[in-house]
């Protein structure tokens, strides 16, 4: 689409050329007729109808939005810092009242009385505007969803309307005695952003509306309100509806447009496509279409046998011997006008034109022999200051090469100094290092010795400590331990007092119960009735181990009575028994 213009004026110049010549109008004829049934053309357009009713409701509110923005709510937000005194340009009653509280901050007393008393550092207060409000960033959000809402239907129609799709088809077949030709084109082409076609989106009804609500939008969003509220993380839905914009006239409509862009579920656009289909060509395209299947061939056969410089040379004598033909015939003409100015049959003035046409084609031709002898003069002219560079490059080297010669013996000479002097370091290091080293070692012995008493010192002072603290460590566990033994003892004598107070309590309250008598106390307090339960838990171990006991009486009794009952038996079984033998006898 960028050279449309060039080469459709290179398309006219070819025209000029192969119009009117036989050869090119009879191929041309014959391309056209062949198969024309086969050659299709289908161009896709789009025309566009723009919905107003969400356009509408965005104008309506834009200007609300804006006074939202001019409201410039804010918090007021106070930040305090101790700052060295110097830093400080204003103080305030906190100032005064932290000074005051900090006596730490004033290390300096003054010579003399009169002198004021400076501080080191003081307390400064400084007051910030907070703009990241709640209803701030509402509105940032809502100028984000608009952004995105009117940018998307402006891509979607303007990407539609001014895109340009064909399609191109044909089969060309020819066989002649000397030439056997296929020709197939399948031909796509989608052009985007169309130039030829952007004033048709711009004669869209509805389009510059929709435009400027969205370049309004931008504004907004440029504002150093937003920019400051941007820096915010954005809200997520569901919006609080705060009283702010529930109540204020400004972010009331401002909610009610977001309520309304995130409920609406249309395009917002209408797309009409439009689809024309042209087969078989129209005259005037297919002779100019099948233009392309002779220029096909031409590059094709040039390329592959080899022959452009050959086509070129040709071309070349061909626009030489046409210019010659040119001028002839036009000496030729002027020098019949010259004999009919002669004999008064004709006006000068038209001779001196025709001569001024002549003076021309010859200009012409001189530029043109001009210019091929420039360029001639130009290669010699290159050759020779190449030979003038060759030159100066031999010298340059000569020169480099002496230099670098004396370079190089001037380096061997101040390489042996150069060893020299790393050699006599060398040395001078090493002695120095081994003084160093004797020292050191001298020092450190002295140091080992002298470290060496010491340790001795420590460890018969800390032997002495050790068995001295050993000694009062053992008298203090025998003496814990008897200690622990008597509080062992004492612990035991107090649960088994206190268990017994427990079953006499609870004996007592069960006599008192047992005999009818009123138990005043109350026992209803979490302490007493706590008390309560571990004396029920007493008097039940107490009958726990008084009817084990009452249990080994009783079969003990029981074991006596038995006894008792059966001694009777044998006693009466053994007089019985006697009896007997006294009656038989």
């Amino acid at each position: 689409m960028k050279n449309m213009s060039l080469y459709y004026k290179a398309f006219k110049e070819l025209k000029k050329v192969t119009e009117t010549h036989n050869d090119a109008k009879r191929a041309r004829k014959k391309l056209v007729e062949t198969h024309n049934e086969l050659d299709s053309l289908i161009v896709l357009k789009y025309d566009c109808m723009i919905d107003s009713d969400w356009i509408t409701e965005i104008e309506n509110t834009l200007e609300f939005i804006e006074k939202a923005i001019r409201e410039d709510r804010q918090f007021i937000t106070s930040e305090g810092n101790v700052l060295p005194i110097e830093k400080v340009k204003k103080t305030s009653k906190e100032t005064i009242k932290h000074l005051s509280q900090h006596s730490d901050l004033i290390t300096h007393v003054p010579e003399k009385e009169s002198d004021p008393l400076i501080p080191d550092k003081l307390y400064v207060v400084e007051k910030l505007s907070d703009y990241l409000v709640y209803e701030n960033r509402f509105i940032f959000m809502l100028l984000s969803y608009l952004r995105d809402f009117i940018e998307l239907r402006i891509t979607k129609v303007k990407e539609k309307v001014t895109t340009y799709h064909m399609e191109v088809k044909m089969n060309k077949q020819i066989n002649d005695n000397y030439r056997k030709m296929i020709y197939k084109l399948d031909y796509e082409d989608t052009f985007k952003n169309d130039p030829y076609l952007t004033d048709n989106y711009y004669k869209i009804p509805n389009v510059k509306r929709m435009e400027n609500a969205y370049a309004q939008v931008i504004s907004m969003l440029s504002t150093e309100l937003m920019k400051q509220v941007a820096k915010a993380p954005i809200i997520k839905p569901p919006v609080v509806k705060t009283n702010v914009l529930r109540m204020n006239q400004n972010f009331k409509k401002s909610l009610a447009l977001y309520d309304y862009i995130t409920s609406y579920t249309k395009d917002g656009y209408t797309l009409t496509e439009h689809k024309n289909e042209f087969n078989p060509f129209d005259l005037k395209m297919a002779d100019n279409i099948v233009e392309t299947i002779e220029l096909s061939t031409l590059i094709s056969y040039s390329f592959g046998q080899n022959l452009l410089e050959q086509l070129e040379q040709e071309y070349q004598i061909e626009l030489e011997k046409l210019q010659q033909e040119e001028i002839k015939k036009f000496t030729l003409e002027v020098s019949k006008l010259k004999n009919k100015v002669e004999n008064g049959k004709l006006d000068p003035l038209e001779y001196i034109v025709k001569l001024e046409k002549l003076v021309e084609l010859k200009d012409k031709q001189i530029e043109t022999l001009s210019a091929e002898i420039k360029d001639s003069l130009k290669h010699l002219d290159t050759i020779e200051q190449l030979n003038d560079k060759v030159e100066i490059n031999e010298k340059q080297i000569a020169a480099l090469e002496k230099v670098i010669e004396e370079k190089t013996d001037q380096l061997v000479l101040n390489s042996l100094e150069h060893e020299t002097t790393i050699k006599n370091l060398k040395e001078e290091h090493l002695n120095n290092l081994n003084t160093l080293k004797n020292d050191y070692l001298e020092e450190l012995e002295k140091t080992k010795i002298e470290q060496d008493e010491t340790i001795k010192q420590i460890k018969e002072e800390f032997t002495e400590k050790e068995n001295h603290y050993e000694e009062k460590v053992k008298t203090l566990n025998e003496t814990n331990e008897q200690k622990n033994q008597e509080i062992s003892k004492y612990k035991d004598d107090l649960e088994t007092i206190i268990h017994e107070k427990r079953e006499l309590n609870a004996r007592y309250y069960g006599l008192r119960e047992k005999n009818g008598l009123n138990i005043n106390e109350d026992f209803t307090s979490k302490k007493d009735f706590k008390e309560l339960e571990l004396e029920m838990d007493a008097y039940k171990k107490f009958f726990k181990e008084q009817w084990k006991k009452t249990k080994i009486r009783i079969k003990k009794e029981v074991k006596e009575e038995l006894n008792t009952k059966g001694q009777k038996r044998k006693n009466t079984k053994e007089n019985e028994k006697e009896e007997n033998i006294n009656f038989d006898e």
